[in-house]
């Protein structure tokens, strides 16, 4: 089973599997109450009611320990993707390891990078504690080598990526098998077939139906068509 990730603005992320959800609810990036649509009926559904999806047990209450001296301030645990002149995303990363590519000359005070949990894009040298100090030969940029993660972070990428589940090639797919039976069976029936194949390929629960639809056009189409033709031919060969 495949689900979309609905965010609260409206936009749709995926498909994904209960595997990748459950990487995605390890990493603190959909929690119970986010809401999922079933790819397959188009339901939606919130997380945390979904079979086989694993969320962190809360910890139970306790009192609060005495106050402890006031630590030193730590780094910041925002993660950031590193934004490439090609729009090409890598990460994400901590401060420390943006400052090892500083110094590899991987990144300068130019690239663009953006916030992980909150898409807030700035300059690598507005980043506070990374230093832009660099030699000469430092100065070209070269592509991070480092691997990107096996399923993108889906705020990283709109359902443009992803599709619509195959539903506008679904219905294309039935406007040109109705075309088929009505005239020109060989053209409307044939991208009838073909977009009811595209959408099976996007995973339409429908997609076989269609191009089964699109075949009976065609061929009861073609044999209309063949039966009109020869009824007019007899009558030529009549009056002659």
């Amino acid at each position: 089973m495949q689900y979309f990730v609905i965010w609260p603005d409206g936009q749709k992320f995926g498909p994904a599997t209960i595997d990748v959800l459950n990487g995605w609810i390890a990493e603190g990036r959909i929690n119970g109450d986010t809401l999922l649509e079933s790819v397959v009926d188009g339901s939606q559904i919130k997380a945390g009611a979904i079979p086989g999806l694993a969320f962190p047990a809360t910890a139970p209450a306790s009192e609060a320990p005495a106050a402890a001296p006031a630590a030193a301030p730590t780094e910041s645990p925002e993660r950031y993707l590193v934004v490439m002149p090609d729009g090409t995303k890598y990460g994400p990363a901590d401060v420390t390891t943006l400052r090892q590519w500083v110094a590899e000359g991987r990144i300068n005070a130019q690239t663009n990078l953006q916030e992980e949990m909150t898409g807030r894009t700035i300059l690598a040298g507005s980043l506070p504690g990374l230093s832009m100090v660099q030699s000469a030969a430092q100065q070209v940029i070269q592509q991070p080598t480092y691997q990107q993660p096996t399923v993108p972070y889906p705020r990283m990428d709109p359902v443009a990526q992803y599709g619509d589940g195959g539903k506008a090639d679904y219905t294309r797919s039935l406007v040109f098998s109705i075309l088929g039976f009505l005239c020109c069976p060989l053209v409307f029936s044939s991208l009838g077939i073909v977009y009811g194949n595209k959408a099976k390929q996007a995973g339409h629960p429908n997609g076989q139906t269609a191009v089964i639809l699109g075949v009976i056009s065609l061929v009861v189409g073609m044999g209309l068509g063949i039966a009109l033709n020869m009824s007019r031919f007899s009558q030529i060969l009549q009056q002659r």
